[in-house]
């Protein structure tokens, strides 16, 4: 039973990261963001603990773009981490790394990232106050 909630928690989680709009509501001619994946989809951050946070940038064929402008916005105003860089230009892979450190506090919040016209969102929790913590 254990087995099967963590199974249905991961599923909601999943669902819960998107990438909007999608690559067809362009022009066929745009060239500029469409696509961000977030990776991983969801952290786990100690306090005052480290972790990256990654955010690919792409155009609406899949390819990375470079020199791309990253900002992470919270979506609650208690974020439970701080980046050093924000926002952060995409390196040669089309990736802006994010280093975020863990606050004081437990709680959980949502990260969006955003280039352009596209953006991507994901969880982030604080150690202690993560989904399958108890």
């Amino acid at each position: 039973m254990k087995f099967m909630l963590i199974i249905c928690t991961i599923l909601a989680l999943c669902s819960c990261a998107t990438t909007k709009p999608t690559p067809e509501a362009f022009p066929q001619g745009y060239t500029g963001p469409a696509i961000i994946e977030g990776s991983p989809w969801a952290t786990i951050v100690g306090n005052g603990s480290c972790n990256y946070i990654y955010a690919k940038v792409m155009d609406k064929n899949n390819r990375p773009l470079v020199g791309q402008t990253v900002t992470a916005t919270f979506e609650y105003d208690d974020p439970v981490v701080y980046f050093y860089d924000n926002p952060v230009v995409t390196d040669e892979n089309g990736v802006a790394e994010f280093f975020a450190v863990g606050l004081n506090w437990p709680g959980y919040n949502v990260i969006t990232f955003s280039s352009g016209e596209a953006s991507t969102s994901m969880y982030v929790w604080t150690r202690g106050y993560g989904p399958f913590q108890r």
